[in-house]
Parts: C-alpha cells; structure tokens; sequence
C-alpha cells in the first residue's frame, strides 16, 4: 500500500519537474510548482522513512 503511494507520488514530483521546465518565464507559475514539488517530496520521504 505504502509502496503504490510513493510510486503516486513520485509519479506527480516527475510531471510537475516537467511543467516547470516551460514555466521559467511565469514567476509566479515557477514558485507554485516549486512550493508543490517540495510539499509531495517531503509527504514522499515521510512515507519512505516509515516503511524502512
């Protein structure tokens, strides 16, 4: 269970990484999909942290 949600998440950070490389002229779209990318990779670590 805990696997298939990391798997979710990593899948998200990798689309939002994508959306931000056509973002870098929209300051305000760079630091939404920043803030958001960072927010998944912490909930991502956590789950990782507890399954180990």
């Amino acid at each position: 269970m805990k696997r298939k949600e990391i798997e979710k998440l990593e899948t998200q950070i990798r689309g939002y990484q994508f959306d931000l490389q056509f973002a870098h002229d929209n300051l305000k779209q760079t630091d939404y999909l920043n803030g958001l990318i960072s927010s998944l990779e912490y909930k991502r670590d956590l789950l990782k942290g507890k399954q180990t």
